[in-house]
């Protein structure tokens, strides 16, 4: 679950000066319901580490078809994506839940994963 890319926005909103008290209330709120999800039965959060594999190798691997497709991937979303699919590979079914759906889903369509807005993910 890519709980960075989705609290870190949610943060900012909470700290900046030029949001209104209820975008930062809606901001909090969203990272209740974000903590709910990751703490529901059924749910595992992986940190980005393995020892099944190598987690910066396949990141790497993942940069190169992404870049071989003139695709731009960032460092972050090349991390998680590569966490997905080892956790793919030992046999753990993964849904990336995120709000990069478009970049994630067309990096990771070759292995059969599937990125989903953690919104549409029912608690």
């Amino acid at each position: 679950m890519t709980t960075y890319e989705t609290k870190r926005d949610h943060f900012r909103r909470i700290q900046s000066p030029k949001c209104s008290n209820a975008e930062k209330q809606n901001a909090e709120k969203a990272i209740e319901e974000l903590n709910k999800l990751i703490n529901m039965k059924g749910v595992i959060h992986y940190p980005v580490t393995s020892e099944e594999d190598n987690v910066m190798e396949e990141a790497a691997k993942l940069w190169a078809f992404a870049r071989n497709n003139s695709w731009v991937a960032y460092d972050a979303d090349l991390i998680i994506a590569a966490q997905a699919v080892i956790l793919k590979r030992i046999g753990i079914d993964v849904i990336i839940a995120t709000t990069d759906t478009q970049d994630f889903n067309r990096l990771l369509k070759q292995h059969h994963i599937d990125a989903r807005r953690w919104q549409d993910i029912s608690t």
